[in-house]
């Protein structure tokens, strides 16, 4: 029987493999924690715990129309009162989002800045807002926005610690994006890799069959691919499938 050898070699095939398996084992650790809402939700559930002097948390995504909506939040209550600030276009979550700052406020200080929202929020227990911009890709501009029931429940230090927490969620999200990227380049390395070889197998077969050098091979090759309506690498792969299993072969 026929044993077409790779120019290719079966060492360089099995290190791309090698390098695509571990990304992809990367890939899976990371992506796991990038299933938006999930992410999303255990990012507010875990900055309540981080922050001592924060009740509830919610984040806030701004869509290209501008449009705003509540995408996770550890409470029910953050809904509404995110709610009246998209309503009316003003509020710590908005401006932190649209000015890519950090805002704190007290209820009392927000009263001045912000009058029609806060006689809105007169009813809720909430006494400050720390909200912190949050970027989750290209499409999905944000923040994160902690609620405290006390009015000295949020500092300038939590604001500070906020921005470093929020900046390194964002350099999560990059590095798992670019791995996820990586590995799609590296799928198609190793695909296009074992294409050449099949081609190159089949043409070895034809080579050795019909007695001619390796460009005419692959003239027939491609000519063959032609008349039969098929690509390349699928006549290849009937090709090398063929002498593999010791049927007799013909164009």
């Amino acid at each position: 029987m026929f044993e077409p050898a790779s120019p290719i070699g079966a060492d360089a095939l099995a290190r791309v493999d090698a390098v695509a398996t571990a990304l992809e084992s990367m890939h899976e650790r990371l992506t796991s924690q990038v299933q938006v809402h999930a992410f999303m939700q255990e990012l507010c559930r875990r900055v309540v715990i981080t922050f001592s002097g924060a009740d509830m948390a919610g984040i806030t995504l701004i869509n290209r129309d501008g449009g705003a909506e509540t995408s996770a939040f550890t409470d029910r209550r953050v809904v509404a009162i995110d709610g009246e600030q998209y309503s009316l276009g003003e509020g710590p979550c908005i401006e932190a989002a649209t000015t890519q700052q950090v805002v704190r406020v007290q209820f009392d200080d927000a009263q001045a800045r912000w009058p029609r929202l806060t006689e809105r929020l007169r009813s809720e227990e909430v006494r400050s807002i720390l909200s912190a911009p949050l970027t989750l890709g290209s499409d999905n501009v944000g923040s994160l926005n902690l609620y405290s029931f006390d009015d000295r429940g949020l500092s300038d230090l939590d604001a500070a610690l906020l921005r470093v927490y929020t900046t390194s969620v964002e350099s999560t999200i990059v590095l798992a994006r670019e791995a996820e990227h990586a590995y799609a380049e590296l799928a198609g390395l190793k695909k296009a890799m074992a294409t050449r070889a099949v081609i190159e197998q089949a043409k070895g077969i034809v080579m050795s069959l019909q007695r001619i050098g390796a460009d005419e091979a692959f003239e027939v090759l491609v000519t063959n691919s032609q008349h039969e309506n098929i690509k390349l690498a699928a006549l290849a792969q009937r090709i090398v499938d063929y002498v593999a299993e010791g049927k007799d072969f013909t164009f």
